[in-house]
């Protein structure tokens, strides 16, 4: 009877040991997990680039918008994004004038705006579905009506001076 009772006590140790290495090995998995993550984590804070703050841009629009914004009177300035030397400087000391109308750009060359420029220009649009620039083109718009139609750079230039 001894010998069973004895065997019992290993029986019982060996399953109490078991349980404890298999509990000891779970939370050491579960740490060095852990300390993977925050090591890399960590890593990945002091490698990564700052990244700019995101912006809404409100300036520049899509040419088929150009009759639809919220001013009351504005101007849009359609041209190609190559072009933006020509007009920075301007654009600059005009965005420092109060009380002046809303100043938009509408670049010519992205695709969506494709269909609104031609080899020919109508100058007595309406509505956008009519717009077709041929160069570089200044729309003033009032109550989201047409009041001046400017071709040139340097045209352009002269009237957003005047303004």
């Amino acid at each position: 009877m001894q010998y069973n009772n004895k065997r019992k006590e290993d029986t019982t140790s060996l399953g109490i040991k078991k349980v404890l290495f298999s509990i000891f090995f779970v939370i050491l998995v579960i740490g060095c997990a852990y300390l993977l993550t925050l090591y890399l984590t960590d890593k990945g804070k002091r490698s990564a680039v700052a990244t700019p703050e995101a912006r809404i841009q409100y300036e520049i629009i899509l040419a088929g918008e150009s009759f639809s914004q919220n001013s009351k009177d504005y101007i849009v300035v359609y041209y190609d994004e190559k072009d933006m030397s020509v007009y920075s400087e301007v654009f600059s000391s005009y965005s420092e004038k109060e009380g002046k109308p809303k100043l938009y750009k509408c670049y010519t060359n992205e695709a969506l705006n494709k269909k609104f420029v031609g080899d020919e220009e109508n100058r007595k649009v309406r509505r956008p579905q009519d717009l077709k620039v041929k160069e570089n083109t200044l729309i003033h718009f009032k109550d989201h009506q047409v009041v001046d139609y400017i071709t040139g750079s340097e045209d352009i230039i002269s009237y957003i001076e005047s303004l």
